[in-house]
């Protein structure tokens, strides 16, 4: 089910990506979350590093996963990472202001697009 908002988001990435991990479609579902993302949040934007060292961290636990039969601590890693992500980018987009209102929501796209 879709999140409202990104701290819905947070506190639903387990469930979320428990249920791509069933399916074995952790790996793609991750990949495809953060490939749009890494232009989003630009090294030269520096409110934004947060936010693009979460997504690296993602991006290098999709890249040493197994298309399939993702080992269960690999899920727990994403989840972590996941909800840490979602948080930050909370942090920085709606209370700090650090990061756009723009990147911010498309942190949620993303989210919905291919994790809820």
């Amino acid at each position: 089910m879709a999140a409202v908002d990104l701290p819905t988001a947070a506190n639903d990435s387990f469930d979320d990506l428990h249920t791509h991990w069933l399916a074995n479609t952790l790996k793609s579902a991750l990949v495809a979350f953060y490939t749009p993302l890494l232009v989003t949040f630009p090294q030269q934007q520096q409110g934004a590093h947060p936010c693009s060292n979460w997504l690296v961290l993602i991006a290098a636990l999709a890249s040493e996963m197994p298309n399939t039969n993702v080992a269960y601590q690999d899920l727990i890693t994403a989840a972590d990472f996941m909800y840490r992500m979602c948080w930050i980018t909370q942090q920085l987009g709606n209370v700090q202001t650090q990061i756009t209102g723009a990147q911010a929501t498309a942190v949620l796209t993303q989210y919905n697009a291919h994790i809820a």
